[in-house]
């Protein structure tokens, strides 16, 4: 019987969105919990499938049956890249895909700021600044790997969380600024971009 994977989140992207991905991409046995501010409080130091909530924080990992629990964002996505080897294949790799994540994590919370801003058309072009500086190193990464993933021949969890962030960030954009990306100097993301959508369980999840 195939392992089961318990996400816990909001009925949002934000910072489960790439956890969401991770577990579709990897064709994972999984259950997608969406849930209210309301619920979530309610919630908090009690479980979903008998293994207590160990940290008051969202997103929330379960794995049945192994005592596996994890109610941080990115050791959660850490451990999932592990588990389905979407970590990258030599420890060269590895390392990589890591400071990848590093990047992730700064476009993200350039990202997260639009969400509530009241400032849209100033954390608009703070976005901007953001990915122009950051993707010049995925630009890098993506020139001297010639099979059009950042790191290594195959998917890997950075590829993943750079899509998924940029796939919510330039709805928000518009959105709230009536802006979009500008790939005009980030020529090799917007194939990356282009090529992880088209990748088979990527584009089936977004077509649910």
């Amino acid at each position: 019987m195939p392992t089961k994977y318990k996400l816990t989140y909001f009925a949002m992207p934000a910072r489960a969105e790439v956890h969401r991905l991770t577990l579709a991409a990897a064709g994972a046995d999984w259950e997608d919990i969406r849930v209210t501010n309301e619920q979530w409080g309610a919630m908090k130091g009690k479980s979903t499938s008998g293994t207590p909530f160990r940290f008051p924080w969202l997103p929330h990992l379960e794995v049945e049956g192994e005592n596996i629990v994890v109610s941080q964002s990115m050791p959660a996505l850490r451990f999932l890249a592990r588990r389905f080897g979407l970590d990258g294949e030599t420890d060269a790799d590895k390392v990589m895909v890591e400071s990848v994540l590093e990047l992730y994590l700064d476009i993200f919370g350039a990202y997260g700021a639009l969400y509530f801003t009241q400032k849209p058309a100033e954390d608009a072009k703070t976005f901007s600044e953001v990915l122009a500086k950051t993707g010049q190193f995925i630009e890098t990464l993506l020139k001297s790997n010639s099979s059009g993933y950042i790191v290594g021949k195959k998917l890997t969890v950075a590829d993943i969380a750079i899509y998924s962030v940029l796939r919510e960030a330039s709805n928000l954009l518009t959105a709230k600024a009536k802006a979009s990306i500008d790939w005009s100097k980030l020529p090799l993301m917007k194939a990356h971009h282009e090529k992880i959508a088209k990748e088979p369980k990527v584009h089936a999840y977004y077509s649910k």
